[in-house]
């Protein structure tokens, strides 16, 4: 009887999908992609044809003097994020208790390395870099409470996803595309470097990029969470990495663009929110704009937020529509709780963070002992090289974390939850609001 139910689960999962897979949701965000990359992809080019034009061995920006050092940085991010993917997957608990203090330590050799350099730039940006540091020490020493949870759900979820066949081939063949993607790129930031209006174009290059990594990481995250929630309800691998992928790229691709370009610029401004919060002044007014711009960041949150992406994959909706019903089933479930206290998020961070200081380290050393004056900017190029290739390759550990707690909130008594660490969570957080409250009365 329950392997009838599965079935009828499963034909139920596959039917779905055939009827959802030709539906484009968000298509406008999806063409505005399209039209963004092609954009950036001639204006690459055309900087490639007028640095050609003019290229000169005297020139501090010399293609030869960035791009050796580039190459190495999409490589060595490369290695670092399948070494990142490899030991979170064989050892998740270890590796999320590690990754707190790893990250750190890379970013204080960082700041070192650029500091030692005597230059104006680099030391600026290695103080900057120094004072990061001392900001992630403060704040794993201040989660470690935390700890346990966050890495006894990462590793069920890790776990989980290992039993759901292809989910590592969907990483392995987009972070292909973002490394394509990246050596492209990066001949048009070396080639941008010479042009009159050198800032605005790195800088729109930048965006650029940072807009297509978060979208190639979403689609892993998409296409993760839909196998994995899918072994959650049925209690089988029932999903077929390829069309995940596929899916990902066609009827999910609107929602995923969408989501990618939202999710950010609402965390960025979510951070400024709680800052200003924090050293606002007794004035009135500005006490007034702080919590009014608090409270409507906040509220952004019901109609763009990163579980979205389970629904997106996994009932076919559009991204709008899946967060608000994510946010919304998060608070009936009380879950909102959990995830203001979940670390997964961190570990994820920390890991981009790591792969983007081991970059600087190799490929910043390496200029600072070949072309010092070059140091501060391959260091910036190379930090974010670094950053989004790790960010794609966990974005499969990612994936499982938001199924996980998808699926929970759909349904607690799934089967394939029975030992999630979630309920004994809640519990206990809940028992602490209630011991507050108690107090307070």
């Amino acid at each position: 009887m329950v392997m009838k139910q599965f079935a009828d689960a499963a034909t139920t999962v596959v039917v779905v999908e055939s009827r959802t897979h030709n539906q484009l949701r968000d298509l406008p965000f999806a063409l505005l992609f399209v039209i963004h990359l092609l954009l950036a992809a001639a204006g690459i080019l055309y900087l490639n044809v007028v640095y050609l034009h003019d290229m000169s061995e005297t020139k501090l920006h010399n293609l030869q003097r960035w791009f050796p050092q580039l190459g190495v940085a999409v490589v060595t991010g490369g290695a670092f994020a399948y070494l990142c993917q490899g030991l979170f997957r064989k050892y998740p608990n270890f590796m999320a208790r590690s990754i707190i203090w790893i990250s750190p330590f890379l970013t204080l050799v960082s700041a070192s390395m650029l500091m030692s350099t005597e230059v104006a730039a680099s030391l600026s940006i290695g103080v900057v870099i120094l004072i990061f540091f001392i900001c992630q020490i403060l704040y794993s020493c201040l989660v470690l409470r935390r700890l346990k949870y966050a890495a006894d759900l990462l590793s069920f979820s890790i776990n989980t996803a290992k039993e759901v066949h292809g989910t590592y081939m969907i990483s392995f063949w987009v972070l292909v595309m973002a490394f394509v993607w990246l050596m492209f790129w990066s001949f048009g930031v070396v080639s941008a470097l010479t042009f009159q209006l050198a800032p605005l174009v790195v800088l729109a290059l930048i965006v650029s990029l940072a807009w297509t990594m978060e979208t190639l990481q979403n689609v892993v995250c998409a296409a993760t969470a839909r196998g994995v929630a899918t072994y959650y309800t049925v209690g089988t691998d029932q999903t077929h990495w390829d069309r995940s992928l596929l899916s990902a790229f066609t009827s999910w691709f609107g929602s995923i663009c969408f989501g990618s370009l939202t999710v950010p610029v609402l965390r960025m401004l979510r951070a400024m929110a709680r800052g200003l919060n924090r050293v606002h002044s007794d004035n009135e007014f500005m006490f007034s704009c702080a919590d009014c711009f608090d409270k409507a960041t906040s509220t952004s949150t019901k109609y763009a937020n990163n579980w979205a992406y389970v629904q997106v994959a996994v009932h076919g909706k559009a991204f709008v529509h899946a967060s608000r019903d994510t946010f919304s089933l998060f608070r009936q479930r009380h879950l909102d709780v959990v995830i203001k206290n979940d670390l997964a998020n961190s570990f994820f961070v920390f890991t981009g963070i790591s792969g983007g200081m081991l970059c600087v380290i190799v490929c910043g050393g390496w200029t600072f002992g070949t072309h010092k004056a070059l140091t501060a900017s391959i260091s910036v190029v190379s930090f974010l090289i670094g950053y989004f290739m790790a960010c794609i390759m966990m974005a499969v550990p990612q994936g499982a974390v938001y199924a996980h707690y998808v699926c929970y909130g759909e349904n607690p008594s799934c089967q394939g939850l029975s030992a999630s660490p979630i309920p004994k969570r809640l519990k206990e957080l809940l028992a602490d609001v209630d011991t507050e409250l108690t107090k307070v009365s």
